[in-house]
């Protein structure tokens, strides 16, 4: 008997912790983290606008899925890093460029996601960047930061308009892939 009990203490301990996925709507939904490997329904998603320096609820590997909409929007550092390359922290729209980030005003300084300082294995996927109502004179859609170390980074399926440039990727970035992006 007690080498089951240990046994399964050993199991509980040495597995790796599985990643969560977290839920977010522009309006509709509440300030709660609703984890969910499918989507919850309408009122079970947490509401985010305006500037965030991480996505709540997150934790290394976790993905945070959008649901269509407009979000006023900006982020610095919205993730935090991935556990590993094989599992990202991943940020990502429910549908292709169905979910459009639009800053108003300002935003983080023209930018609507910056990276400013040191993350690994971090994916995002499927957005649509609006910059027309921005005021900076840089507007641009993503940008890395100067002299800060990134790797494993991917930037899939984002479209941007209304930039003055769509993605400046500064020093320091390797292992980065951009793929189907409209620039």
């Amino acid at each position: 008997m007690k080498k089951i009990i240990l046994s399964l203490l050993f199991c509980l301990v040495a597995s790796p912790a599985l990643a969560t996925t977290y839920w977010f709507a522009a309006s509709g939904g509440d300030t709660s983290c609703h984890a969910s490997a499918t989507d919850p329904g309408a009122g079970n998603y947490r509401n985010i606008s305006g500037a965030q320096t991480a996505i709540p609820c997150l934790a290394a590997g976790d993905t945070a899925i959008f649901k269509a909409g407009t979000y006023n929007i900006w982020f610095t550092n919205p993730l935090i890093s991935g556990s590993s390359p094989s599992a990202p922290t991943t940020m990502q729209c429910e549908a292709s460029r169905t979910c459009i980030l639009k800053p108003v005003g300002g935003g983080a300084s023209g930018n609507v996601i910056i990276l400013s300082s040191a993350r690994a294995n971090l994916a995002f996927k499927n957005f649509k960047c609006d910059l027309t109502s921005l005021t900076s004179t840089e507007k641009n859609c993503w940008r890395t930061s100067d002299g800060q170390s990134f790797t494993g980074i991917l930037v899939d399926g984002f479209e941007s308009t209304g930039g003055t440039s769509a993605m400046i990727v500064a020093d320091g970035v390797n292992g980065a892939t951009f793929s189907n992006n409209l620039l």
